[in-house]
């Protein structure tokens, strides 16, 4: 399965969504047009894989991150959190571009288990940090900090550095505002 969902990948990323059939991935893989249907039934289940693969992928990535800073330090997590989304965002770019305009893959930022698990994590900081109404103040952050992760991507007109400087400014008056204590 892994070998599939490499190459369709590899498909998207340099050829794009056009070029992503059951039988071009196979021949990528190395595998026969059956095996591709035995796992994914069609291209969209491959690209809906692709989707749940990179979002646990892009997850562990950021929690492994948290993780090594201090529960106490919500600058800290800010700083990291926002740099490796830029990061992750910088290199799954092309990736992200092609699935999203397949119109058969439904795009659910932040309803994954995976996503549902980094959000817990932020909600968790932000109520050790006193932060007023932590689960709406989580996913704002959280989705905020994505979409400009991805407009920066997009635009290409900023250097990376900048983005985070800018981004890092606003989730912080942020949390600043609504601290309790």
């Amino acid at each position: 399965m892994a070998a599939i969902l490499d190459a369709a990948e590899r498909l998207l990323v340099t050829e794009g969504p056009e070029a992503l059939n059951t039988n071009r991935v196979a021949a990528e893989a190395g595998v026969g047009v059956g095996s591709v249907y035995e796992y994914f039934g069609n291209k969209e289940g491959i690209a809906l894989e692709l989707i749940e693969r990179l979002s646990a992928i892009e997850t562990s990535t950021l929690q492994r991150r948290l993780a090594a800073v201090p529960c106490d330090d919500l600058d800290g997590a800010v700083d990291a959190a926002i740099e490796e989304t830029f990061a992750l965002y910088g290199r799954h770019y092309a990736l992200y571009e092609a699935l999203w305009s397949m119109t058969a893959v439904v795009r659910e930022l932040g309803r994954r288990p995976a996503e549902q698990a980094l959000l817990s994590e932020v909600e968790r900081r932000l109520r050790r940090a006193g932060i007023a109404e932590p689960e709406l103040v989580a996913f704002t952050v959280f989705h905020l900090v994505e979409s400009l992760a991805l407009a920066f991507a997009r635009a290409g007109r900023w250097d990376c550095v900048e983005g985070i400087e800018e981004t890092v400014r606003v989730v912080r008056a942020y949390l600043n505002e609504r601290k309790t204590r």
